[in-house]
């Protein structure tokens, strides 16, 4: 293996966003005689409830050879939606020129669209109260293309905004007492259904037998109060979620033993309403002949350190702290917000663990804990707090998780973007004109060594030294990335990285650039962004076998102490190690595309995920 210092000049973006427009995303057609136009409409939300809002966008395409010189959009919002203001966007428009505005609920966008060219447009509506569960909200838009006439439809089914409070339950720690012992109640209020429950309400009496301890109201999220006996809570109660609002009351030393203690809450605010109960059996006290009255004294709850495991390789961890003592039981929550709204609590008894197993990749992948002794009589202050990060996976169903163009020779000419439509589901980069390249990334930190970094990509046309593939070992110092101000030479972010940058030219060749500065120089020919480093020789191999290169095709990279290992679709393919090591310092990554004399580079990405590695 020879290294060889040279300057990366494999680059992004070819010039006409070509046939990608033309094999998808495509409701009608119509031929013209100056050109090929298409039209798409899609709503984000098939399903509604009455005072929703929905979102549409409407792609207007020309495949063909020569411009559409006269385009008018027009897209007439049914009565059943009200516009929302200022939502209408048309600025993603490539190779089109044009206006538009929505006026008294009607959106008409004019201009022109050349070859190869789209325009993008989104726009929101909210749901009027008058429809009925059942109706169809459509809305078409129509498209006068030169002369041709085209039409795209979207469709909402409203449905019922069902909210289920059936699984509430109530909890009381202790099923049999004495007169003058301490119950604790916890009172979980559960929301199964699949909408949110904006307004609930919960009301709990205390009966005679019961005398509230004062200060130990707490609640999970909401507005609590208690006031001569009777506890109250007010708040919203998220689709999926549940409250838990827990209070400590005294019994009473009259209460003749045999009693069935009973306390009721009841839970209102969906139209229904529920009666939740939990029971003690009073028993006899043992007698005292002789009763001596002493100070009381007894030391403060202790306070819990609390600590968590590394995520294993199946996502699982441990979260964990030390025995105070054998008279104390213990209490967990889980949440994910820092300020624990909407945590899960979970009474542990006397068990100090517990093994966390039910959370699969995800974007929110993360997870605070913390915990806190218990007494019959008294609550510990909090712990400290752990924060665990585990596997994250983008499957691009969420335009909203960070993906963005990073790192770029020439912004007319390169583009990143989550697809819509028929290419809904994918993220999608692309370099229109040749000597360009691109990078894009969601600017979510890989965790430590080791770990794995898979992807899911297909180049969406082979052509010759046309490239793409995946960046790791990124830097970043918090800072507007990219700075727009100075786009082209901005030092915030990805100055150095390694890229696994696949080479159609013959069969498959890898390139893997170890990429240790960034030089803007416009006259220096090919791209005017340099990546300067080394790269090893001799990297070329056929990676897909027989295969077509346009196929799906699955990556892996596993970042260990030493090197870096590739894996395609499964099958090891080599490592690779490099002085700086810049996967153990940089943990940003992203994906890659750029070209050489010929165009377009365009790709598409199925998922993204990471995960630790034993």
């Amino acid at each position: 293996m020879v290294l060889v210092t040279v300057v990366l000049a494999w680059l992004l973006l070819g010039t006409a966003v070509q046939s990608l427009f033309a094999l998808q995303n495509e409701i009608e057609t119509a031929e013209s005689a100056l050109g090929t136009p298409h039209a798409s409409k899609t709503v984000a939300q098939p399903q509604a409830v009455a005072g929703g809002t929905l979102d549409y966008t409407i792609v207007v395409s020309n495949s063909g050879a020569t411009p559409i010189n006269s385009v008018v959009i027009t897209d007439a919002l049914p009565g059943a939606v009200t516009y929302v203001v200022d939502s209408f966007d048309d600025s993603e428009q490539v190779f089109a020129f044009g206006t538009g505005s929505v006026v008294d609920n009607v959106l008409v966008w004019s201009g022109s669209i050349g070859q190869n060219g789209y325009v993008r447009i989104l726009l929101s509506a909210t749901i009027t109260d008058v429809v009925m569960v059942g109706d169809m909200i459509t809305n078409t838009a129509v498209v006068d293309a030169d002369g041709d006439a085209l039409s795209a439809t979207a469709v909402t089914e409203i449905v019922d905004s069902v909210v289920d409070l059936s699984g509430s339950e109530k909890m009381v720690d202790l099923d049999v007492a004495e007169p003058g012992s301490e119950l604790l109640y916890t009172v979980y209020i559960s929301n199964s259904g699949m909408s949110d429950a904006a307004s609930v309400a919960m009301t709990d009496m205390l009966p005679a037998e019961l005398l509230y301890v004062t200060d130990s109201l707490t609640a999970t999220s909401g507005s609590f109060a208690e006031a001569s006996g009777v506890i109250t809570w007010t708040g919203a109660v998220a689709a999926g979620n549940s409250v838990s609002v827990q209070f400590a009351a005294l019994v009473v030393d009259t209460v003749d033993p045999g009693t069935v203690l009973t306390n009721t809450a009841e839970i209102s605010g969906t139209g229904m309403s529920y009666s939740l109960s939990a029971t003690t059996l009073i028993t006899m006290a043992e007698p005292t002949t002789t009763t001596l009255f002493l100070p009381v004294i007894k030391n403060a709850p202790p306070t819990l350190v609390v600590q968590a495991s590394r995520p294993n390789s199946s996502n699982e961890w441990r979260v964990f702290w030390e025995s105070a003592g054998s008279n104390f039981t213990y209490e967990l929550q889980e949440a994910k917000s820092a300020d624990f709204t909407n945590a899960t609590t979970f009474l542990m008894g006397s068990d100090v663990s517990r093994d966390i197993t039910n959370h699969g990749p995800s974007l929110a992948n993360i997870y605070y804990y913390r915990a806190r002794v218990r007494t019959t009589t008294d609550f510990g202050p909090w712990s400290n707090t752990v924060i665990v990060r585990g596997a994250w996976q983008d499957d691009f169903d969420n335009t909203s998780s960070g993906w963005s163009m990073r790192r770029t020779t020439y912004l007319e000419q390169t583009n990143a973007y989550y697809g819509s439509g028929s290419e809904a589901g994918y993220y999608i980069i692309v370099v229109a004109d040749r000597w360009d390249w691109v990078l894009a990334s969601p600017l979510v930190a890989a965790p430590t060594v080791p770990y794995a970094i898979e992807y899911r990509a297909r180049v969406h046309d082979a052509s010759n030294l046309v490239s793409g593939g995946m960046v790791v070992g990124g830097d970043w110092n918090g800072g507007a990335c990219p700075d727009w101000s100075n786009v082209y030479q901005t030092t915030n972010c990805f100055n150095h990285f390694y890229n696994f940058n696949y080479i159609f030219y013959g069969p498959l060749k890898l390139l893997f650039e170890d990429v240790d500065a960034l030089a803007w120089c416009p006259n220096c020919g090919g791209s005017p962004l340099k990546r300067l480093g080394d790269y090893q020789d001799g990297d070329a191999f056929d990676v897909f076998g027989n295969g077509p290169a346009e196929n799906w095709h699955t990556y892996r990279i596993e970042a260990r102490q030493n090197e870096l290992r590739l894996y395609i679709d499964g099958s090891y393919k080599r490592s690779f190690t490099d002085a700086e090591a810049w996967w153990l310092t940089g943990p940003y990554f992203g994906v890659f595309a750029s070209t050489d004399e010929y165009k377009p580079s365009i790709w598409f990405y199925d998922y993204f995920k990471f995960w630790y590695l034993d």
